[in-house]
């Protein structure tokens, strides 16, 4: 059985690029988190 780990790779990095994103505007409009990316 082979797992394609490279897709699966990458969907989790495009998830965590969400993350940093959603992050990012909420440090943008002065709540909660700083740099957590």
């Amino acid at each position: 059985m082979h797992v394609d780990w490279k897709a699966q790779f990458l969907t989790y990095f495009r998830s965590l690029c969400v993350c940093c994103f959603f992050f990012t505007i909420i440090a943008d409009r002065g709540t909660l988190i700083d740099d957590k990316c």
